[in-house]
Protein backbone atom coordinates (compact mmCIF):
# COMPACT_ATOMS: atom_id res chain seq x y z
CA UNK A 1 0.00 0.00 0.00
CA UNK A 2 1.15 3.52 -0.72
CA UNK A 3 0.92 6.30 1.87
CA UNK A 4 -2.08 8.59 1.75
CA UNK A 5 -0.38 11.61 0.18
CA UNK A 6 -1.73 15.14 0.35
CA UNK A 7 0.14 17.45 -2.03
CA UNK A 8 -0.57 21.13 -1.52
CA UNK A 9 -1.63 22.69 -4.85
CA UNK A 10 -0.73 26.25 -3.87
CA UNK A 11 0.24 28.12 -0.71
CA UNK A 12 -2.94 29.02 1.20
CA UNK A 13 -3.60 32.72 1.79
CA UNK A 14 -5.12 31.97 5.20
CA UNK A 15 -4.52 29.37 7.92
CA UNK A 16 -5.88 25.92 7.16
CA UNK A 17 -6.99 23.68 10.04
CA UNK A 18 -5.65 20.18 9.31
CA UNK A 19 -7.10 18.51 12.45
CA UNK A 20 -9.65 16.34 10.56
CA UNK A 21 -6.83 14.71 8.55
CA UNK A 22 -5.36 12.31 11.12
CA UNK A 23 -5.07 8.52 10.75
CA UNK A 24 -7.64 7.83 13.50
CA UNK A 25 -10.40 9.69 11.68
CA UNK A 26 -9.65 8.42 8.17
CA UNK A 27 -9.57 4.62 8.62
CA UNK A 28 -13.18 3.95 7.63
CA UNK A 29 -13.31 6.51 4.80
CA UNK A 30 -12.85 5.97 1.08
CA UNK A 31 -10.51 8.18 -0.94
CA UNK A 32 -13.60 9.95 -2.34
CA UNK A 33 -14.83 10.63 1.22
CA UNK A 34 -11.43 11.99 2.26
CA UNK A 35 -11.41 14.41 -0.67
CA UNK A 36 -14.75 15.82 0.54
CA UNK A 37 -13.67 16.41 4.17
CA UNK A 38 -14.45 20.00 5.16
CA UNK A 39 -11.47 22.00 6.42
CA UNK A 40 -11.64 25.39 8.15
CA UNK A 41 -9.82 27.85 5.89
CA UNK A 42 -9.60 31.31 7.46
CA UNK A 43 -13.23 32.14 8.21
CA UNK A 44 -14.64 29.72 5.65
CA UNK A 45 -14.87 25.96 5.14
CA UNK A 46 -13.57 24.25 2.00
CA UNK A 47 -13.21 20.66 0.80
CA UNK A 48 -9.80 19.03 1.25
CA UNK A 49 -9.46 18.47 -2.50
CA UNK A 50 -9.73 22.21 -3.20
CA UNK A 51 -6.21 22.74 -1.80
CA UNK A 52 -4.68 19.25 -2.05
CA UNK A 53 -4.13 16.57 -4.66
CA UNK A 54 -4.94 13.44 -2.70
CA UNK A 55 -3.81 9.91 -3.60
CA UNK A 56 -2.73 6.66 -1.94
CA UNK A 57 -4.43 4.07 0.21
CA UNK A 58 -2.51 3.65 3.50
CA UNK A 59 -4.51 5.87 5.85
CA UNK A 60 -2.24 4.95 8.77
CA UNK A 61 0.67 6.62 6.99
CA UNK A 62 -0.08 10.18 5.86
CA UNK A 63 2.40 12.30 3.89
CA UNK A 64 1.88 16.05 3.43
CA UNK A 65 3.97 17.35 0.53
CA UNK A 66 4.81 21.00 -0.25
CA UNK A 67 3.67 21.95 3.24
CA UNK A 68 3.90 25.49 4.61
CA UNK A 69 3.41 27.41 7.85
CA UNK A 70 -0.26 28.14 7.02
CA UNK A 71 -1.16 24.51 7.88
CA UNK A 72 -2.15 24.49 11.55
CA UNK A 73 -3.29 21.74 13.95
CA UNK A 74 -1.46 19.00 12.00
CA UNK A 75 -1.86 15.76 13.97
CA UNK A 76 -4.24 17.25 16.55
CA UNK A 77 -5.60 14.52 18.85
CA UNK A 78 -3.77 11.80 16.92
CA UNK A 79 -3.64 8.41 18.65
CA UNK A 80 -2.22 6.11 15.96
CA UNK A 81 -0.19 6.03 12.76
CA UNK A 82 2.34 8.40 11.25
CA UNK A 83 2.26 11.80 9.61
CA UNK A 84 5.26 12.93 7.57
CA UNK A 85 5.39 16.61 6.70
CA UNK A 86 7.65 17.59 3.81
CA UNK A 87 8.22 21.27 4.45
CA UNK A 88 7.21 23.64 7.23
CA UNK A 89 4.14 23.48 9.43
CA UNK A 90 2.21 26.11 11.40
CA UNK A 91 1.11 26.36 15.02
CA UNK A 92 -0.23 23.61 17.28
CA UNK A 93 1.58 20.65 15.67
CA UNK A 94 0.56 17.46 17.50
CA UNK A 95 -1.72 19.27 19.96
CA UNK A 96 -3.37 16.80 22.38
CA UNK A 97 -1.54 13.92 20.66
CA UNK A 98 -1.88 10.54 22.42
CA UNK A 99 0.21 8.17 20.27
CA UNK A 100 1.82 7.84 16.85
CA UNK A 101 4.65 9.72 15.19
CA UNK A 102 4.84 13.05 13.38
CA UNK A 103 8.00 13.97 11.46
CA UNK A 104 8.53 17.44 10.00
CA UNK A 105 11.40 18.03 7.56
CA UNK A 106 11.22 21.81 7.99
CA UNK A 107 10.27 24.25 10.74
CA UNK A 108 7.34 24.27 13.14
CA UNK A 109 5.28 27.17 14.46
CA UNK A 110 4.43 27.81 18.11
CA UNK A 111 2.84 25.41 20.58
CA UNK A 112 4.20 22.16 19.02
CA UNK A 113 3.26 19.26 21.30
CA UNK A 114 0.85 21.39 23.34
CA UNK A 115 -1.12 19.14 25.75
CA UNK A 116 0.58 16.06 24.27
CA UNK A 117 0.32 12.90 26.44
CA UNK A 118 2.05 10.33 24.21
CA UNK A 119 3.61 9.66 20.83
CA UNK A 120 6.61 11.31 19.24
CA UNK A 121 7.24 14.50 17.27
CA UNK A 122 10.46 14.93 15.25
CA UNK A 123 11.15 18.43 13.92
CA UNK A 124 14.25 18.60 11.72
CA UNK A 125 14.20 22.40 11.47
CA UNK A 126 13.49 25.02 14.11
CA UNK A 127 10.50 25.10 16.45
CA UNK A 128 8.96 28.39 17.51
CA UNK A 129 7.72 29.36 20.99
CA UNK A 130 6.12 27.24 23.71
CA UNK A 131 7.16 23.77 22.54
CA UNK A 132 5.59 21.12 24.78
CA UNK A 133 3.66 23.69 26.83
Amino acid sequence: MSALTLTLKTRPRFTLDMSPLVPDQLQSLTLADIRKIPLVYGKETIRADELFNIKGSDKSNIVIEKSCDQLIHVGKGMSEGTITVKGDVGDFLGQSMKNGTITVSGNSGSWAGNDMSGGRINIHGDASDYVGA
